[in-house]
């Protein structure tokens, strides 16, 4: 019994993805705090009235946001239930 339900969940796994989803998450992930660490840095040096580099930050925002795997209700629901924001929230440096 236990080999047949082995195999079973292995077949789901591998039909449903979870491995390939779960990378692009992780891939997601990564190009965002990359983001996020260009806009630090970018208002960190003075240079949030570049409106160029600004343009340029919102166009790899959206396309990131196109490329990424979609989050569902249910993830955010869950998250706001249990009083995760899904704000950002920007500390002072020295509250770290």
């Amino acid at each position: 019994f236990m080999s047949v339900l082995a195999a079973v969940m292995t077949a789901l796994q591998s039909t449903l993805g979870y491995q390939e989803l779960a990378e692009k998450h992780r891939a997601a992930g990564a190009n965002y705090n990359a983001l996020g660490r260009e806009m630090e840095f970018m208002f960190e040096a003075g240079r949030e009235n570049n409106f160029e580099g600004l343009d340029n930050m919102r166009q790899r925002i959206d396309s990131l946001a196109k490329e990424s795997p979609h989050i569902p209700k249910s993830v955010h629901s869950y998250m706001h239930k249990h009083g995760v924001s899904d704000e950002w929230v920007l500390q002072d440096k020295s509250e770290v």
